[in-house]
């Protein structure tokens, strides 16, 4: 009965996406999570679904769930191409980008999670958030890399903006 019931739920949620009805669509997905919980396919079509209707913190709590399953099933290897996968397609999402650059960071690959939150940041301060900015900012002198004194004078300047 189960088999069915999530068969029935994958064909009107695809359904529901080639109408562009991202509502509807996500309802039938979150109920196959919950009947194929071990389900990659819709696991990873909620996530994008979740971006589509404007829940990005739903989003990333579903990312989480999905990475911690695919880690305590032994499949922890594909986390890094799905986090890189998922901020190629949303560079500008601060939960991706810090996911990732986490991630990077305790692979001791300093430099691109340097790059990453680099890139975030100025994105930040071109769009005028400077608080998000120097978090992120912080999140790199925290990293240690090369030039990190050049960052700590850039956060120092940011909070001399906010304050001013």
């Amino acid at each position: 009965e189960v088999h069915w019931q999530a068969r029935l739920l994958r064909l009107i949620g695809d359904i529901d996406m080639q109408r562009l009805d991202w509502g509807r669509a996500l309802t039938s997905f979150r109920e196959l999570r919950k009947l194929e919980p071990a389900d990659e396919r819709a696991a990873i079509t909620l996530i994008d679904l979740y971006y589509k209707t404007r829940q990005p913190r739903h989003a990333l709590s579903e990312l989480d769930q999905y990475l911690i399953q695919l880690i305590q099933s032994g499949r922890g290897g594909k986390v890094i191409g799905i986090l890189e996968d998922m901020n190629r397609q949303r560079p500008n999402d601060a939960g991706l980008v810090e996911r990732l650059a986490r991630l990077y960071g305790q692979q001791n690959r300093v430099q691109d999670a340097v790059e990453l939150l680099d890139k975030l940041g100025d994105e930040q301060v071109s769009a005028g958030e400077t608080e998000k900015a120097i978090k992120t900012i912080e999140k790199i002198v925290q990293l240690r890399p090369p030039q990190v004194g050049q960052y700590k004078q850039l956060l120092e300047d940011l909070r001399q903006q906010v304050n001013s």
